[in-house]
């Protein structure tokens, strides 16, 4: 890193790497590569064991996508968490159908727990049965009337 960036831990296994005036999002993106290459070399500790580490990287940029530090994290986190989704070792940009996406999925998983409190949901089971021997396959899981899964 420059010696204008700043890194710092935010807990776990993640950190913020903050680039002081990057001109373009090109700039940020080379940057990112560059991060997610370097860590792929292996550290090598006190014992001589040889340890491996990957990196995936979240981008958003000031002031396009905000103005607000706090926001810029979230984000970046946002768009951190579509990059480990397309196979991790890759970086990805923020864009508004990140935010869309994660309210969506947030939304969704309070409905589902919302649902599983008040015991919402009635579970049934089919028998998959072949017709040649009459032998049973599998099952079709049914929830409202509508196959949600076949084992």
């Amino acid at each position: 890193m420059r010696s204008a960036d700043t890194v710092a831990r935010v807990g776990g296994d993640e950190f913020i790497v903050l680039l002081d005036e990057v001109a373009r999002p090109d700039d940020a993106a080379h940057v990112a590569r560059s991060l997610i290459e370097h860590l792929k070399e292996p550290f090598i500790l006190s014992t001589g064991q040889k340890v491996y580490v990957g990196a995936s990287v979240g981008i958003s940029m000031f002031p396009d996508d905000s103005a607000f530090g706090t926001q810029l994290i979230q984000f970046a986190d946002a768009a951190l968490y579509q990059a480990k989704s397309a196979g991790r070792g890759t970086y990805s940009f923020y864009t508004a159908a990140l935010t869309l996406a994660a309210n969506v999925r947030l939304e969704t998983e309070a409905s589902l727990q919302r649902g599983l409190e008040r015991n919402e949901f009635i579970l049934h089971y089919q028998p998959l049965v072949r017709v040649s021997d009459g032998r049973s396959h599998g099952v079709e899981a049914w929830c409202d009337g509508k196959v949600r899964t076949k084992v």
